[in-house]
């Protein structure tokens, strides 16, 4: 079913409750039929996409993913370092990584793991000192228009 079709149905519907149909305009029904297949994506989180090369950073451990260019980003799935054709692994989570090292946050290499710190970061450990090559993260976006 396509947008035009589905204005049609709830038209009919509205109709059916006796409600005018002069009430909603297009723009109108084209909003609300956006903002309920928005909250079906964020909520099945069935819209995965791969992004394209980001560049690491120098002396980051804290990367907002919104600010470096998915501008739909809802979540992460995965982290795949180019450098060595690795992905990192995310089995130890943001608390627990002072078991993998007391000064973390501090600790330089190349990264080998990733954890959702908030809603806006996700933390890589280790960090590049000088940052070289790129990663690509495959996470949930948002629904197109």
């Amino acid at each position: 079913m396509n947008r035009g079709e589905l204005k049609k149905v709830i038209k009919a519907n509205l109709a059916l409750k006796g409600i005018d149909n002069g009430f909603f305009q297009d723009d109108d029904l084209n909003s609300h039929i956006q903002d309920a297949y928005d909250y079906t994506i964020a909520n099945s989180l069935c819209h995965i996409k791969i992004s394209p090369n980001i560049n690491w950073q120098s002396y980051e451990n804290y990367y907002d993913l919104k600010a470096l260019g998915l501008t739909d980003y809802i979540g992460t799935v995965g982290v795949f370092n180019n450098n060595d054709n690795l992905w990192l692994r995310d089995n130890v989570p943001n608390r627990l990584f002072d078991g993998l090292r007391i000064d973390w946050e501090l600790w330089i290499g190349n990264p080998q793991f990733w954890s959702p710190h908030s809603l806006k970061y996700i933390a890589i450990a280790p960090r590049f000192n000088v940052a070289v090559g790129s990663f690509k993260v495959t996470y949930y976006a948002e629904a197109p228009v």
